[in-house]
């Protein structure tokens, strides 16, 4: 099956937080790398650390590399450490446990070693493992010039420890298996280039994930139905997880009002103290005075600050919903507004200064009201949504203690006060 995690990491782009998930070791102990974790490069982008193959391999970020057809079954119990580095492409390295260290060459991994050289795929066995190390290691890759970068590497004793504050994101798993570690900053390189395209701009994921924080370290410990997520990141309110952090909960409504053929939601919970943090954001990355004329001169236009606005309604939440290649944004004030159809609206733009990009419109000219929420966007789009008879069933769409929720293709991402969750649906 294939589960390519980064999907899931593209939809969250634009809503990322802490959650309040923090590391369970520390930096110290998390110098003591796992045996195979040593053979990973400082410059990987993502590393898969599982007790199993068998349960690691369906982590796998590209079901189509030749490594995903080599027959590992006599290897299903043992340790992996499958990681990626971008060579002009992602370029798979798999590190396997194989035996005692300096135990002869087992026919498992003859054949193994003779499989890989049919398929393409280049090998290595070190029979003393890496230094101090207790176990025989299999590497396996798709890169020629790979395997002997790592084999330098292991001699000089570099390895993926070195790279920024990775020691951070190892603490945070206090040395379990089961785990995925994804860089930040080289996320843009595993995205699909289409995937989302029609929902969000690339662009404006790409350079969101990479400052969003540093590491994202999933635990997969209960298989692909629930993900654990936790971000590593600096103390700086310039990182969007440590602004959302200081961020309160609240009640998500929204599923009761979703038409049934919708594709992809970021759903925002306002919670206390959101419009302080917000601003202490922007601030942090020099934006405070483009969101202020931004203020201004939606007030110029419509007579009314979007912060009297917002205040006058008691926000509490905000969302964007696709469906059936139609796109509304959704506010819902602390008191239902009254019923009214679809008319000029007469505050464009104003949830995009707000809240941000994600919830900015090609087109908000006209509004409307679906029960508790006031519904922009196009005039076709306004009234579509108001004339939606069938709605979303989703079960494990979660409604308390809430900071958003992302819906989109097999998956729905979850921040809550217990942490941030991910579901995906099996392929």
């Amino acid at each position: 099956m294939r589960l390519n995690l980064t999907l899931a990491f593209a939809m969250i782009a634009t809503m990322l937080c802490s959650c309040g998930n923090r590391p369970s070791g520390t930096v110290q102990e998390a110098r003591q790398l796992p045996e195979l974790m040593q053979t990973v490069p400082s410059d990987a982008l993502a590393v898969l650390d599982f007790s199993r193959v068998d349960k690691g391999m369906r982590m796998q970020l590209d079901s189509t590399s030749a490594i995903s057809r080599l027959n590992l079954r006599d290897f299903r119990s043992s340790r992996m450490m499958l990681s990626y580095v971008y060579m002009g492409k992602l370029v798979p390295l798999l590190a396997i446990e194989a035996g005692r260290a300096g135990a002869d060459t087992s026919s498992s991994v003859r054949s193994l070693l003779g499989q890989a050289d049919t398929c393409g795929v280049f090998s290595r066995f070190l029979a003393g493992g890496v230094e101090g190390g207790r176990h025989s290691i299999v590497l396996l890759s798709t890169s020629e010039v790979l395997i002997p970068s790592v084999e330098r590497h292991l001699e000089s004793g570099a390895s993926i420890i070195d790279a920024p504050r990775f020691a951070e994101a190892l603490a945070v798993t206090g040395g379990r298996t089961d785990h995925i570690y994804f860089r930040n900053a080289g996320l843009d390189r595993t995205l699909p280039r289409d995937y989302l395209s029609r929902y969000l701009p690339r662009r404006q994921m790409s350079l969101f994930l990479q400052k969003a924080a540093d590491w994202m370290v999933v635990n997969a410990a209960d298989g692909p139905e629930k993900l654990l997520v936790t971000p590593v990141f600096s103390d700086t309110y310039s990182q969007y997880t440590r602004f959302l952090e200081d961020v309160g909960t609240g009640e998500s409504r929204l599923l009761s009002v979703l038409p049934t053929d919708t594709e992809f939601v970021i759903d925002l919970v306002v919670g206390k103290d959101f419009r302080g943090s917000y601003e202490d954001y922007l601030d942090a990355c020099v934006r405070l005075d483009a969101y202020r004329a931004g203020l201004a001169e939606l007030k110029n236009q419509s007579g009314k600050s979007p912060l009297t606005w917002e205040k006058e309604l008691k926000v509490k939440e905000v969302a964007v919903v696709n469906w059936n290649n139609r796109k509304v944004v959704l506010v819902r004030p602390d008191k239902a507004p009254k019923a009214a159809g679809t008319d000029v609206n007469p505050y464009q733009g104003f949830p995009a200064v707000l809240y941000g990009s994600a919830f900015a419109l090609d087109n908000d000219r006209y509004a409307g009201v679906a029960g508790k929420w006031i519904v922009s966007g196009s005039e076709p789009d306004v009234e579509a949504f108001l004339q939606a008879s069938a709605f979303l069933s989703e079960s494990r769409w979660p409604s308390k203690d809430l900071k958003f929720v992302v819906y989109g293709p097999g998956m729905i991402f979850s921040c809550s006060g217990r942490g941030m969750f991910m579901n995906l649906n099996k392929n």
